[in-house]
């Protein structure tokens, strides 16, 4: 008797190759949940960063020197607090671990350098617009060749005398 080979095993082979390659696709286009986690880390630890750099940024157009620190910033916001509420500028909180994590130094009257851990190196997709808002800096968007210590040196602009924002070049070492 002619017997033909059962198909069911062969189908249900090919489905599974099907799903480990679907998982192992994904993985690569979008990393793992490590990865992903740790470039959420990244992205708020840089924002943090950039927040730091308004607030220094407005004390700047408020005084015309870069504040000698971090709470230097605060205090310069509470003493112009009404200045500050029309200027579009905010005060800011930073947790004390982020407070722990970030360093901040003055670097002449109109500069701050500000550095951070980081978990990755840039994503490479990242890029910057020559347009400078309010608390945009281009410096940013230096990139970051590896994880660990990164500094940025950000220079700050009197935005009330409509100082022209400075193009984007190579950050802190």
């Amino acid at each position: 008797m002619n017997r033909r080979p059962d198909p069911r095993p062969w189908i249900a082979g090919l489905g599974a190759v099907a799903v480990v390659a679907a998982v192992i696709a994904g993985y690569l286009a979008i990393g793992t949940p490590g990865q992903a986690r740790a470039q959420r880390l990244d992205e708020a630890r840089l924002e943090t960063l950039r927040k730091i750099a308004a607030g220094a940024q407005c004390a700047y157009t408020f005084t015309g020197r870069a504040p000698a620190s971090i709470a230097q910033i605060r205090t310069d916001f509470l003493e112009r607090r009404i200045a500050v509420a029309g200027g579009g500028c905010t005060v800011f909180e930073l947790p004390a671990e982020e407070a722990q994590a970030v360093s901040y130094r003055p670097a002449g009257a109109d500069h701050v350098i500000l550095c951070a851990e980081f978990l990755r190196p840039s994503p490479k997709d990242e890029t910057a617009g020559p347009i400078r808002a309010l608390g945009e800096f281009p410096e940013f968007a230096e990139p970051r060749a590896a994880a660990g210590r990164h500094c940025y040196r950000v220079r700050l602009v009197n935005q009330s005398a409509g100082e022209a924002a400075p193009s984007p070049k190579g950050g802190a070492r």
